[in-house]
């Protein structure tokens, strides 16, 4: 279920043009969740050297306040191996209308690789957990 949901954003990367990158450097990842400032944005066409993962959100929107703790727990459960990017689209629209977001919450995982990845909809903490997992080492998402 997870593979089918877990659809390549490839194009995303290039169409994306970003005038400001927020990036962290691999041995340096900091623990928790980090939020997009104003006027940030990411430049996914640049392999990170690790994973990243983007929640794209907003305060009015159910799914995403219900998967808010899940994230904040995946950030804990994978500090310094996995970077945490909360993206409210309401302060940054702009930035996700650029990368074609439009439903909420989204998550977009750009891999060590660069190879990209997006989840629409609430991910329930273990597929979660199971997709960073193998995003991490990597891997393509399985079943």
């Amino acid at each position: 279920m997870i593979i089918r949901k877990l659809l390549s954003a490839a194009i995303l990367a290039v169409s994306l043009a970003t005038p400001a990158v927020a990036s962290t450097a691999a041995d340096s990842i900091p623990a928790g969740v980090q939020e997009l400032k104003r006027g940030e944005t990411i430049d996914i066409k640049k392999a990170p050297g690790h994973l990243v993962i983007i929640d794209f959100n907003a305060t009015w929107c159910g799914p995403c306040r219900r998967f808010s703790p899940i994230f904040k727990a995946a950030a804990q459960k994978f500090k310094n191996e996995v970077e945490f990017v909360s993206v409210d689209i309401d302060r940054h629209r702009d930035f996700a209308q650029s990368l074609g977001i439009t439903s909420v919450p989204t998550l977009l995982f750009i891999r060590a690789d660069g190879k990209l990845f997006s989840w629409v909809g609430f991910l329930p903490q273990d597929e979660f957990f199971k997709a960073i997992e193998q995003l991490k080492s990597d891997k393509d998402v399985t079943e």
